[in-house]
């Protein structure tokens, strides 16, 4: 599927140009909606980081605590 190309205006400059409104409304909702899509792959990201961390975090503290002190 071929990329559409991004037209991304404010509705001030739509209405200065004489846009359709309705078509403007369109394409910002649309790059919202995408740009939401990324934060919520975002903040998913993040808390399979964060779960990853907590679990191997513990496994090296765990591993440090009963591993002889080097030196």
């Amino acid at each position: 599927m071929a990329a559409q190309p991004r037209v991304s205006v404010t509705f001030a400059e739509a209405i200065s140009q004489g846009r359709d409104m309705h078509a403007t409304y369109r394409v910002l909702s649309t790059e919202q909606d995408e740009a939401w899509e990324n934060i919520v792959r975002w903040s998913d990201l993040m808390r399979m980081l964060a779960a990853l961390d907590a679990k191997h975090g513990a496994v090296r503290r765990r591993r440090a605590s009963s591993s002889p002190p080097h030196g």
